[in-house]
Formats: structure tokens, C-alpha cells, sequence
């Protein structure tokens, strides 16, 4: 019987009717599902998750370079979820994602991948090539993550099976070739490459091969000339396009700018990234401080920016004027953008978001210019206009923080409603949203909605408990166990540090670069962790900076951490040699490895709370202690 269902772990070993993974249990029919035709999906979400009133099934398409994602509402039949979903005609690899809208099953991030087939029950030629590119270009939107071995190892099933494919799929091949094979990527690249450089006469098709696939420093002049070669014999070409709608966003007078780009809007009517080409018009004149041209702008573009710019604009008009009410009128004028996008859903959803992603990201975005007009009443003496805004920020707020909740709370006391900021507190300080501040404003309430017989330091005591629990049990699902990749990489002081020096010890290993923003964002939380483990000889901390492009990488670390005066043990991945042994897909990327030297947990990303990561990594570590 042939799996339809795929894991990291076996990938290539295609493909059951059914699984119990990680998480929820998936079924599926017919055997051999092909593009065009319809599957039947069978879902049981594991024991207490997807709770929420309707169970989204999501599927995720792709064919060369572009993402398609599809969704039905599954209904309960015979103690599972069950659902159809049509799988395009054009699809060449499939996915599949399930949501209640507040938690999502994606199979631990690897997402449960449907095999597709010809009509006489082969495995479809290049679907495996397809499920590689969608993973490592288009993975985030399902939130998936995948090692580079995994997908190297779909590559080489593909090209094993269909050699006459391997061009078909090269450029992007081309980029995980410098990842996986980063000694000898150049000689397999130009051995690929050489029957396509011999051509006399090369096809379009051909030439952005070429300048896509040619490693870097090759032959920079030959580089230089295929380029030129593609753009004035191909103008439509997408690497040609590309060139385009770089020029005009490097163009720096406004005016220019705005009729290149509707000159371009209106022969790319198609274009996916004119919005955000829209908004970086927008996002210069801001940059600029030319508020009085700003609407005029946004007037005469032939496409319309996203409803975040709004959020930026005024942001930096009440930074630079410190006008309240101007700021007030562009948190407004991005309330009303944001209502006309939300009163049809069907205009403006890329293709590769379903209906409910897209309105999700339409909410966020109407939430972060609510919380601004909110800010400003505030500032105006209107805490109860600016309450009521806030209601509705609350509401809508898929992902909340200690951040929101204390805005929120601060409003409702200002405006008498101590019950309603008791129960806002109570709801989620055992979810992790509250700090200190929310700890002196729950006892400030507490006293006015309890009477003063019962102790608030109790119940405080009992939500930081309830906090740390569910953080905690968090964490213990995912929770790994393999051992880590061993490695030897200098420290800027020249010293020669081996992982193996750290036997017996837990040891956090950061992957960083001077370029990345979240990385440098962590850095404070990260100073503030080292410090609560100073005289704890049993951690240590190796931030490993890699990915950088700098000519001179170690002059250019040294200068960074002496000006942050950073204490931080920096060790030189300067070959992206321990990066790509270690699978990482983006940074920053922390490891937490316990004594044995196994990988036990992998956070990627910066959540934002520089406060909580101390206690955060403490946690942490001790799960380790527990779980050796």
C-alpha cells in the first residue's frame, strides 16, 4: 500500500493511506490521489487540541514559483473530522495544514504532505522537485520547516528517477547546492551548467538558467552579459522584471517614482508585488517627513498600498510632530481603508492565502492602527473613546501579549471598570500575557472587585504558577533528542573552541548575524539571560555568527560586540560550514543541548519579550535537567 502521507523522516519513502503522526491522525482517499481530482480527508486532532467551533482543513499547492492554497470547514462523521478538497489540475505538490483558527495542527512543522500521482498510479514526474521548492521557498506560509538534508534528499529522488528534469528545477537547486554541498557546489553548478554555455543559440529559457544558476565570482564578465543579454531580449522575463521594479524602488524623487510605477502597474496588471512596491513609495515619503505629499500619493497610484503603511505613517508623524490629532486623522484614514477591505473578501485575497488567512492578516494589520488611534484619545483626554477602540482591539487580536493586555487593563481602570480588568487579568496572566506592571495593576483592582479579606499576592502566586505551567508544557512538546553536529570554529580572541570542550555542561548555541534585526533585537534579552547565570558553571552560551557578507567577517563581529559591549563568547562560522550542519533555515536560531551533548530544543525567531527570556531560558534548562 502506497503513504500519501510524508514526514521529515521519510520523505523520499513514498507514500501510507493513513498516519498517526506527531499530533492528529490523517486519512485519506483515494490511493492514489491525481491533480484535478478530488481527495477525502479523515481527520482526528489529538486529545484536548482543536477545540474551536469549526476545524479548518487547509491545502497548499504549487506548481513552478507559484502557491495556491485552498480550505473547506470539515464536519464531525463517525468520531472523526471529515472534508473534500479539490486538488488543482496544475498541482505538482500538495500539502496539507489544519486550524480552528486558534491553534494549528502542522504535524510539528513538517505538515502532512499528500503524494500526487498519474492517472495509472505512478508517482507524478517532478512532484518530489516541486515539494523541495515549495518547502524551502514557500514553507513559512503554512508554517513549516524543513532540514536542507530532506530536501537535498527529495532533489536527488527526483533527478535519480527523471535525470532530464534536473535544469527544470535548477536555480533554486543551485541555492541549497551552496547550503549542502559548500566545498564542492561550484564544480557540481558549472558540470550542470556547461552543455547549457555551449548552446549557440540560447532560448529565453536558457539565459535566465544562466544568470539565475551561475555561481557568484564564476565569471563575473560572462555573468554581466547574460544578464544584459536577457533583459533587452526579454523585457517580460520575471529575472527582467525583477530588475525593473528594483530600479524604480531605488528611484529617490517621489514624483518619478509614482509614474514608473503605475507606468508598471498598468502593463503588469498581474504583478504580486505591486502592493508592497505601493507601500514602499509610501514607506520613502515617510522616511522623508513629506507628510503634505503623502495623500496625494496614495490618490493617484493605480494600486493601493497595504493598511500597515497607514500604521507606519502615523506612527512617525506623532514621533516627528508630536501632534496627537494630525496622527489621529491617518490612524483614521487606514480605519476606513481597512473597512473596505474587510466588506469583500473576495477582492484583493492572493492566491495564496485562503479566505481566512487573508482576513486574519486584514484583522492584524486593523489592529495595530486601532491601537494606535487608541493611544492618541488617550493622549486627547478621551480614555473612554479610547476604550472603546480598544474593545475592539482586543477582540480581534488572534495573538495577544502583556503588551495589549496592559494597554487594555490601564484603559479600564482609568474609566472605573475594575471588574472588567479583574477578569481581563485573570483570563490571561496563566497564558503568559502579563509582566510585573500587570502583577501592580492586578492589585491595585483586586482590592475594589474582592474586598479587601482575600490576599492578592495568593492569587498572583497561583497565575505565575498557571503561567509557567502552560509555558512549560509547551516547551515538553517539542522537545527533540539527537545528538548535535560536532564542530571546531575560532572565538575572536583566535582561540580555537571545540563543542566537545562543553561536555557536562548545558550549552546554548545562537546562530546570528550583524545584518539580522531580530537577532540583533534578542541581544538585550540575551545580555540580561547571561548575567542571571553568571557564577553557574554548569550553562554555557556560543553565539555563533554566520551568513554574513562582509569582506572582513571577524573585523566586522568585533567591531559590533565592542560597540554594544555585548559579553558574549563569539565564535566564527565563517565558512557557513556549522550553519548548515546544524539545518538551519533562518536566524536567529538558539539550541539547547544538554550534558550529553544532544540538541533537546530549538527555538527560531525573537518572540519580543526581552523581560521574560531569562526566566524563559532558565525554564528551559531545567526542563533539560529533568528530561536527560
Amino acid at each position: 500500500m502506497k503513504k500519501h502521507f510524508i514526514t521529515a523522516a521519510a520523505l523520499v519513502v513514498l507514500f501510507a493511506v493513513s498516519i498517526t503522526a506527531q499530533t492528529g491522525t490523517v486519512k485519506i482517499s483515494p490511493v492514489a490521489p491525481v491533480p484535478g481530482g478530488s481527495v477525502t480527508v479523515s481527520y482526528t486532532p489529538e486529545a484536548g487540541r482543536m477545540k474551536g467551533a469549526e476545524l479548518y482543513m487547509r491545502l497548499f499547492t504549487y506548481r513552478k514559483d507559484d502557491v495556491r492554497a485552498d480550505e473547506v470547514i470539515l464536519k464531525s462523521e463517525n468520531g472523526s473530522m471529515t472534508g473534500s478538497i479539490k486538488i488543482p489540475a496544475d498541482a505538482m505538490a500538495a500539502v496539507l495544514v489544519f486550524t480552528d483558527l486558534k491553534e494549528t495542527d502542522n504535524n510539528k512543522g513538517e505538515g502532512y504532505t499528500v503524494s500526487l500521482y498519474t492517472n495509472d498510479g505512478k508517482i507524478l514526474p517532478g512532484s518530489r522537485a516541486s515539494l523541495a521548492e515549495f518547502l524551502r521557498g514557500y514553507g513559512y506560509m503554512a508554517d513549516l520547516e524543513f532540514k536542507n538534508s530532506v530536501i537535498y534528499d527529495l532533489y536527488k529522488a527526483e533527478f535519480k528517477d527523471n535525470p532530464g528534469l534536473k535544469l527544470t528545477y535548477y536555480p533554486v537547486y543551485a541555492r541549497l547546492l551552496r547550503r549542502v554541498e559548500a566545498e564542492n557546489y561550484k564544480t557540481m553548478i558549472m558540470a550542470d551548467l556547461q552543455p547549457v554555455l555551449d548552446k549557440k543559440e540560447k532560448t529565453e529559457a536558457d539565459l535566465e538558467l544562466l544568470v539565475k544558476s551561475l555561481p557568484p565570482g564564476t565569471n563575473d564578465s560572462l555573468s554581466k552579459a547574460l544578464t544584459k543579454e536577457l533583459i533587452s531580449g526579454y523585457p517580460k522575463n520575471p529575472f527582467a522584471l525583477e530588475v525593473e521594479m528594483n530600479t524604480i524602488s531605488g528611484e529617490k524623487d517621489l514624483e518619478k517614482r509614482l509614474e514608473m510605477l503605475n507606468k508598471f502597474a498598468e502593463a503588469n496588471p498581474g504583478n504580486g508585488s505591486l502592493d508592497a512596491m505601493a507601500s514602499g513609495l509610501i514607506g520613502a515619503a515617510v522616511r522623508n517627513k513629506e507628510y503634505d505629499k503623502i495623500q496625494s500619493l496614495i490618490d493617484r497610484l493605480k494600486v493601493k498600498p497595504a493598511t500597515f503603511i497607514y500604521y507606519r505613517i502615523a506612527d512617525r508623524y506623532y514621533q516627528d510632530k508630536k501632534d496627537s490629532a494630525g496622527a489621529l486623522e491617518w490612524a483614521e484614514k487606514g480605519i476606513r481603508y481597512s473597512d473596505m477591505l474587510l466588506s469583500d473578501l473576495t477582492k484583493g485575497k492572493p492566491d495564496e492565502s485562503t479566505p481566512s488567512m487573508y482576513k486574519a492578516s486584514l484583522l492584524n494589520d486593523r489592529a495595530l492602527v486601532l491601537g494606535l488611534k487608541a493611544d492618541y484619545l488617550k493622549k486627547m483626554n478621551k480614555s473612554a473613546e479610547a476604550l472603546a477602540v480598544m474593545d475592539e482591539v482586543y477582540m480581534i487580536t488572534a495573538e495577544k501579549d502583556y503588551e495589549l493586555i496592559n494597554k487594555y487593563v490601564e484603559l479600564l481602570i482609568k474609566t472605573g471598570n475594575s471588574e472588567k480588568a479583574y477578569t481581563v487579568i485573570m483570563e490571561n496572566a496563566p497564558q503568559g500575557y502579563a509582566n510585573d506592571y500587570t502583577y501592580d495593576m492586578f492589585k491595585a483592582v483586586f482590592t475594589k472587585v474582592k474586598g479587601s479579606s482575600d490576599n492578592p499576592d495568593q492569587v498572583i502566586s497561583s497565575l505565575k504558577a498557571q503561567a509557567h505551567d502552560n509555558k512549560l508544557a509547551k516547551f515538553k512538546k517539542r522537545l527533540v533528542n539527537y545528538k548535535a553536529p560536532e564542530f571546531e570554529l575560532y572565538d575572536l580572541d583566535g582561540k580555537l573552541v571545540k563543542l566537545s570542550d562543553y561536555k557536562g555542561k548545558y550549552v546554548v548555541v545562537d546562530f546570528w548575524a550583524t545584518w539580522c534585526g531580530p537577532c540583533l533585537a534578542s541581544f538585550p534579552g540575551m545580555q540580561k539571560t547571561i548575567e542571571s547565570f553568571k557564577g553557574n558553571d554548569e550553562v554555557a552560551f556560543l553565539f555563533l555568527n554566520t551568513w554574513e557578507n562582509k569582506e572582513d567577517k571577524k573585523q566586522n563581529a568585533i567591531d559590533f560586540i565592542a560597540k554594544n559591549q555585548y559579553p558574549f563568547h563569539v565564535l566564527m562560522d565563517d565558512k557557513d560550514k556549522v550553519v548548515t550542519q546544524f539545518e538551519v533555515s533562518g536566524i536567529p536560531t538558539k539550541f539547547f543541548l544538554d550534558k550529553n551533548g544532544n540538541v533537546r530544543l530549538k527555538e527560531v525567531g525573537f518572540s519580543g519579550d526581552t523581560e521574560g527570556m531569562p526566566e524563559e531560558i532558565q525554564m528551559i534548562i531545567n526542563l533539560l535537567k529533568e528530561n536527560i
